[in-house]
């Protein structure tokens, strides 16, 4: 009678077990879907007027109605280079690299991604709906008499770099493009993130994103890099990082195996600028400086909207 009584133990215990992994899988999906926002402080605003002097505080507006807060500033260059950040972050934290830009003459636009900083917006969809945000920030840029339609520059970190290669693989306005850390796609990086129980971890993540209606199937960057050439094309990540190992862009890289990847030496996820600053201005700043180089005297209105 008492080995009889285990057996329905166990399981009891076992159900217990799956169920509290689901729902303990669940909130921590539900609260990537909903990171807190991380404010522009008044130290923030300070340093981009310092980084990016006459800086303009702009709105962009989204297809799906959304209003969204940014930076802009215009160079000699006539270009527009769109940065675009990660995850639970803001624009703030792409000053550093638009002031070192600014200084080589391009123009920058910077801007808070759905759900992020001073934006609208309450679900960071990880790539899916921030297409329309890059996409409002590129009309954004074309419709500013500074900038020739054909020197719009895009670099997306983290998530906004599985945005950044989505939008540009489809959107031919994009002349270059600079891809920080990204995965694969969605799947690869649920899988590799909640998948610790297997599917009894892995579903409920996939249900909290469906539940938000994300299209999972659909941020793939993996099927979709191979579109940006021959436009110019960047890779970069840290040997450090544990979020988007440098084995994940490796695999993006073999399907565009002319494109340069650089591993940052000592670089976790991000913050490249300050980990290697002088290579990181003769990489990155030199990849856009060479795709938009100065205009010659007479040029600066060839070609402008």
């Amino acid at each position: 009678m008492q080995q009889r009584a285990i057996v329905p133990a166990v399981l009891s215990v076992l159900v217990l077990g799956i169920l509290v992994v689901a729902v303990h899988t669940w909130q921590n999906a539900k609260h990537v879907l909903h990171p807190p926002r991380v404010a522009i402080s008044a130290a923030d605003r300070a340093r981009a007027q310092a980084e990016l002097p006459g800086v303009e505080n702009v709105t962009l507006v989204t297809q799906d109605g959304l209003h969204l807060l940014g930076w802009f500033r215009a160079g000699p260059r006539r270009d527009a280079l769109v940065l675009v950040h990660g995850l639970g972050n803001n624009r703030a934290s792409l000053l550093d690299v638009a002031g070192m830009l600014a200084s080589s003459g391009h123009g920058v636009l910077l801007y808070d991604s759905r759900a992020s900083g001073e934006s609208e917006g309450t679900v960071a969809t990880w790539g899916d709906r921030e297409r329309l945000d890059l996409e409002a920030a590129i009309d954004y840029a074309l419709a500013r008499p500074e900038v020739r339609p054909d020197r719009i520059g895009v670099y997306g970190f983290s998530v906004g770099a599985t945005t950044a290669a989505l939008v540009a693989a489809t959107d031919r306005r994009v002349q270059a493009v600079v891809l920080g850390p990204t995965w694969t796609s969605l799947e690869d990086e649920l899988r590799s993130k909640f998948g610790k129980w297997g599917p009894f971890s892995l579903l409920p993540a996939r249900f909290a994103f469906q539940s938000e209606q994300i299209a999972i199937d659909k941020l793939r960057p993996v099927d979709v890099i191979v579109s940006i050439p021959p436009r110019p094309l960047f890779m970069l990540s840290g040997d450090r990082d544990t979020d988007t190992p440098p084995a994940i862009m490796r695999e993006l890289q073999r399907l565009v195996p002319n494109v340069e990847y650089w591993v940052v030496a000592g670089a976790g996820h991000g913050r490249y600028e300050e980990v290697a600053p002088v290579e990181f201005r003769r990489r990155f700043c030199g990849f856009f400086d060479h795709v938009f180089p100065p205009l010659a005297a007479g040029a600066g209105h060839s070609g402008s909207m």
